[in-house]
């Protein structure tokens, strides 16, 4: 089977499901061709995919009309690729004004196509818009909202991010024809060989261990909050912020409040770490909290912090939104899913802590069969390969 991949982001990709999943797992299994824009060298090119790069300009803010032209260069090269070889599966991700020109195509230069949407693109676009009264920008969303329910409402393959988002859509729209819903997995196959390679022990102390974005979204000053209640029961505790965000303020933010309640002894912000320093930290902890917040952003998104938690061997606390709901009955360690409140969570850290709890190879291996790109990637091909 030959993919055609139209990738939103620049190369290398920060996404570790089109690091993967795409550009390794389905490379392994279909002959991938891959659009995108590139930033920095190629060092990291993989061997089986078929890179069409087109070179961007830096990422600073005056860069950023030039880069949108770049990206339609891409577009056009993909589509002009695709009326060559209509044998491919085009599959363009996570941008509705390109995945509505190339589904438009497709009726007249008879290829196969397939969106994939893996966040409410529009939607969350529009929110952001409204809460910095920018009309421009509202405009912009509007439009992309419009694209995606064409897109939705097209009898075409849709892949969307989580069965919440495949349920919300189908609900919405009456939808019949059918759509996959292809949640984050882990890189299983990678962690198993930096826990061989560096066969981490606990630390002395108990760390807990929240680690992803730490942009004004995630409301970091909730965990911050739920810490607190947890020292006053268990004081030598410590906490552990592995990551950054894209708005340096927001990181700001957290550490003037880290200081403001006089924890700067207790808890630690990181920064952006590499995925090797990140998972050296968080290996060492005693537990890991996956708090994710609850709007109808996060409600229908498929985060990796849960599962990434049990492959790393480390007792994860997390948000009851749908996916972690789902996964963690699956892995059958639904005690370990609480309500987004202060005190519930609190608790149950204390109590996790409390009991020793730790992760079992019996709830790995599930995780594995459930989560790791290898299966997910079966779970893709094969539904590419029914695309008539």
């Amino acid at each position: 089977m030959n993919i055609c991949f139209l990738s939103r982001e620049e190369y290398p990709s920060y996404r570790e499901d089109v690091a993967t999943l795409i550009e390794k797992e389905l490379a392994s299994q279909c002959n991938v061709t891959f659009f995108s824009r590139r930033y920095g060298d190629r060092k990291n090119i993989n061997n089986n995919v078929c890179y069409k790069l087109t070179n961007c300009f830096d990422k600073k803010g005056q860069y950023n009309v030039l880069n949108r032209f770049v990206q339609i260069v891409v577009l056009i090269k993909f589509i002009f690729y695709l009326i060559k070889h209509s044998d491919n599966v085009a599959v363009v991700r996570d941008d509705p004004l390109s995945g509505y020109f190339v589904f438009l195509l497709s009726k007249i230069f008879k290829y196969k196509f397939c969106y994939w949407m893996s966040f409410l693109n529009g939607e969350m676009q529009l929110n952001d818009a409204i809460e910095k009264e920018c009309r421009k920008r509202m405009l912009l969303a509007k439009i992309s909202i419009w694209l995606e329910k064409k897109l939705q409402l097209s009898p075409n393959n849709f892949i969307v991010q989580s069965e919440g988002m495949k349920a919300l859509i189908k609900e919405n729209f009456n939808i019949k024809h059918n759509i996959l819903a292809l949640p984050m997995g882990v890189n299983f196959k990678a962690i198993d060989r930096f826990l061989k390679s560096v066969n981490p022990e606990k630390s002395k102390d108990i760390i807990i261990t929240y680690m992803g974005s730490v942009d004004y979204s995630r409301n970091i000053n909730f965990v911050i909050e739920v810490f607190e209640e947890v020292i006053k029961k268990q004081p030598n505790c410590k906490l552990l912020l592995i990551g950054g965000s894209v708005n340096s303020s927001s990181e700001k933010d957290i550490l003037e409040n880290i200081k403001r309640k006089k924890l700067e002894l207790k808890v630690t912000l990181t920064g952006h770490l590499t995925r090797q320093k990140a998972w050296e930290l968080f290996s060492t902890s005693s537990l890991s909290i996956s708090y994710i917040p609850r709007n109808k952003f996060f409600d229908v998104s498929s985060p990796t912090k849960f599962i990434e938690s049990i492959a790393l061997k480390v007792p994860v606390v997390a948000s009851d939104i749908p996916d972690q709901v789902h996964l963690a009955q699956k892995l059958g360690v639904s005690e370990m899913i609480v309500n987004n409140n202060i005190h519930d969570f609190s608790d149950k850290i204390i109590e996790t802590i409390l009991n020793n709890t730790v992760v079992g190879n019996d709830v790995i291996n599930i995780a594995k069969q459930e989560r790791s790109y290898s299966k997910l990637c079966l779970d893709l091909t094969s539904y590419l390969s029914e695309i008539t």
